[in-house]
């Protein structure tokens, strides 16, 4: 049993008198103390007076009165003065009790509960089950990422011999070869496309009057779109480019700039080379007579820059192809692996060394001189039909000039496991298509070639490729097909006929997925 502990009694407040005397203020309150500045009549009373007007007053009086005034906290009780009279008796002033003042000295406290052993133990064990997971789970997120077809093509794991492979089309490597002269003025156009894998490819002429609907900045043809807009070099390069790009509705992948300088280093390791000069020349000075010549790297870039009196730029088009054709079978007869300056994986390092690593078509873009004012360059209007029959045996992979210029293609063979043959390719490729994806399709034994789409807006392009491809199966919107790709084509006994195709029928480079 407990018994309750008497409450302290309260300090005694010293009496007005004591206040009076420690503020300097005479006892009958209206003047100073003996000893004390005066105060000042013009000041406004002075807080000592103020303070010693409070009547004083017993602190355990419970009769109404002024409330006290606030002031400074008090004393911890320990410091705690005792009232007069109490200082020798603890029973009237229990915090002298040196027991009390131990008690309140102590404060409680309690030691927290120890966890039950079955708790730890099952903790533990969760948390050593949780780290051996973390494995386990890498492994199964990776495979869920790795393994996951959404936005992919194809089946996962499938064999070239399994109905659902497919394989994603490599697009076929393209670029500009951009020429100046010595006063930086456009002197030549040139687009390279790479063929297969174990090389050449295609390298085709443009003439610089070659016309096009007029762009925003009235650029109506390739020369324009050099000297019109970008007054950097760089940036022009890549504006007319891009015009090239337009013009024959293909992706360019690399834009390729030389001046003279850079041609003769471009052909110095293997310079000099033989051409067959057209025509009797004088270059800086230098006769080069029709007929077999030795082109030495020096002459290079005048030999290309020639134009002569009354001479079109066709001419000077026939020229640059001798170039050509000299510099990359001396080349590849040359065997040195520095035959081309500059890396071997990009720019015209790439593209030099695959072209004379195979057979290359040299092409001109087939086009009509247009008449037009005399002393104004020439201009000429592209033949469309030639020109696309030119681009889809030189680009069979072509990646889309601008947005919506191509349709992205996918083509299944749906009678037996094999590559679709390429034919049926260009005339994709002619139709504005890109073919992306090649393979089988979900099964075989397919007797008619069947058109899918996903989206609606690509049905008029579906029925497009089905009159051009003489289809005789179905067109239909699929909602649940890829929508990685506009089109999908599945050919079926219609267009492939009774005639197996093998796998090494395929025209296109190709990666399995």
């Amino acid at each position: 049993m407990t018994s309750e502990l008497p409450r302290p009694s309260p300090r005694n407040r010293p009496d007005a008198a004591f206040r009076q005397q420690a503020l300097g203020v005479a006892a009958d309150g209206n003047g100073p103390a003996a000893g004390q500045i005066p105060a000042r009549p013009d000041r406004r009373e002075i807080f000592r007076q103020a303070l010693s007007r409070i009547p004083d007053r017993d602190p355990r009086d419970g009769a109404a009165g002024p409330a006290p005034t606030v002031g400074p906290p008090l004393a911890p009780a320990a410091r705690s003065v005792p009232a007069e009279g109490n200082a020798a008796d603890p029973a009237a002033d229990p915090a002298a009790d040196p027991a009390v003042r131990s008690r309140r000295r102590q404060r409680p406290t309690s030691t927290p509960p120890r966890a039950a052993l079955w708790r730890r133990v099952v903790f533990g064990t969760a948390l050593l089950a949780l780290i051996a997971s973390i494995p386990v789970l890498a492994g199964n997120g990776y495979d869920l990422v790795t393994g996951s077809t959404d936005g992919k093509v194809g089946k996962s794991g499938a064999r070239p011999e399994d109905p659902g492979y497919e394989e994603l089309v490599i697009s076929t490597p393209t670029a500009v070869l951009v020429h100046t002269d010595a006063e930086g003025t456009l002197v030549g156009l040139t687009f390279l496309a790479l063929g297969a894998e174990s090389g050449g490819g295609t390298v085709i002429f443009l003439p610089l009057g070659t016309k096009f609907p007029a762009t925003g900045l009235g650029i109506d043809s390739l020369r324009l779109g050099y000297t019109v807009g970008p007054a950097d070099p760089d940036a022009a390069a890549s504006q007319v480019s891009s015009l090239v790009g337009d013009l024959l509705n293909v992706g360019i992948d690399e834009v390729i700039e030389l001046d003279q300088q850079g041609w003769a280093n471009a052909v110095a390791p293997v310079a000099p080379f033989a051409i067959d000069n057209l025509d009797s020349l004088d270059l800086d000075g230098i006769a080069l007579p029709a007929g077999p010549a030795e082109l030495g790297a020096d002459l290079v870039g005048p030999y290309l820059t020639e134009l002569q009196d009354g001479e079109s730029e066709l001419g000077r088009l026939a020229r640059q192809e001798q170039v050509w054709g000299g510099w990359l079978q001396a080349v590849a007869a040359s065997g040195r692996q520095d035959a081309v300056p500059g890396e071997s994986g990009s720019g015209l390092g790439l593209f030099a060394r695959t072209l004379a690593a195979g057979p290359v078509t040299y092409a001109m873009l087939p086009v009509t001189q247009v008449a037009g004012d005399p002393g104004t360059p020439d201009r000429y209007q592209p033949d469309e039909a030639q020109l696309k029959a030119l681009v889809v045996d030189a680009v069979p992979a072509p990646d889309a000039a601008g947005l919506g210029s191509r349709r992205s293609v996918r083509l299944l063979n749906g009678l037996v496991a094999g590559a679709v043959p390429g034919d049926l390719i260009r005339k994709v490729a002619a139709l504005d298509g890109s073919v992306v994806v090649v393979g089988n399709g979900p099964s075989f034994g397919r007797d008619k070639t069947t058109i899918v789409y996903a989206d609606p807006n690509q049905k008029s392009y579906a029925l497009l490729l089905k009159g051009a491809l003489g289809a005789t199966g179905s067109v239909k919107l699929d909602r649940e097909a890829p929508d990685s790709v506009d089109v999908t084509v599945v050919f079926g006994r219609d267009l492939l006929g009774d005639v197996a195709i093998t796998a090494t029928s395929t025209t296109l480079p190709t990666g399995g997925t």
